[in-house]
């Protein structure tokens, strides 16, 4: 175990000391991810239990790592995440998901110190929801609007350990490519190859209740995700699947089933260099 340390860290050192490449280069990726989303209910059935209710939930993402312009290494991104409208009648009660939009817009810089890569920038979220009014006849009118709670920009960074080794550590809050559902903050490990990149990570701090202003620690719902990435030239595929973790704290002691608590995310990333 010792000598593998060793390993882990001489590979590290070697590689902070390496020279960085120089050339311009830009990757553009796309990203597609489908999961559930949860709400609950109090049971009637049951003294201090609840049900929940699961729709569909996706999130589609556009991201650019730009390497020499200006400055060292700038990411953009966008996303899109879309959670459907679900209703329905239980015990004669009838419940309902309000589906919503929500559209986030990132940019993240990174400098390297040695055996540290800092990254530091902003991230916004809009979010749309519906809203209902009623006319001067008293016909309920819905519409959609701007959901305010869940409106609001961030600061976004981290770190990344040893960030040109083979065996890399990182911890980044909003980074690019957050699941907009489940998790804002990712620690992550990554296990690089000439041709495969595996990323373990756990992300918590989920959508909902940040979006009251301030990180629910008490009761975060977090996600454990295997990632893969397959390089081919300039070409990488990629691929997540998750799990949704202490689901009886984040869902308040629903029982939620195995199915309706996955998460999986497919990618493709292409790799441009720029002449000088």
């Amino acid at each position: 175990m010792s000598r593998a340390v060793r390993i882990i860290f001489l590979s590290a050192a070697c590689a902070a000391a390496a020279p960085v490449f120089g050339g311009k280069d830009i990757e553009i990726s796309a990203a597609y991810q489908r999961a559930r989303y949860v709400e609950t209910f109090p049971d009637p059935l049951y003294v201090g239990e609840t049900d929940y209710l699961a729709g569909s939930a996706s999130q589609a993402r556009a991201m650019a790592h730009l390497s020499g312009f200006y400055i060292p290494q700038l990411t953009l991104s966008y996303q899109a995440l879309s959670v459907s409208s679900t209703s329905e009648t239980r015990q004669k009660n009838s419940y309902q998901i309000n589906g919503y939009l929500s559209s986030y817009l990132s940019a993240m810089a990174a400098k390297d110190t040695g055996v540290l890569r800092w990254h530091y920038g902003f991230a916004a979220l809009v979010t749309f929801g519906y809203r209902s009014s009623a006319d001067a006849a008293g016909n309920v009118l819905s519409d959609r609007a701007i959901d305010t709670r869940l409106s609001q920009a961030y600061p976004a960074g981290g770190f990344t350990l040893f960030p040109l080794a083979p065996v890399r550590f990182s911890m980044t809050f909003l980074s690019g490519d957050a699941n907009l559902l489940y998790g804002w903050l990712r620690l992550q490990a990554e296990f690089e190859t000439e041709h495969h990149i595996f990323m373990p990570a756990f992300e918590m701090l989920n959508h909902a209740s940040f979006g009251k202003g301030l990180p629910n620690f008490v009761q975060p719902p977090g996600a454990f995700n295997m990632g893969y990435a397959y390089k081919l030239g300039d070409t990488k595929l990629g691929a997540r699947l998750g799990f949704v973790l202490n689901s009886r704290q984040g869902f308040e002691n629903a029982r939620v089933s195995f199915g309706d608590r996955l998460l999986f995310e497919f990618s493709v990333a292409w790799r441009l260099r720029v002449a000088e």
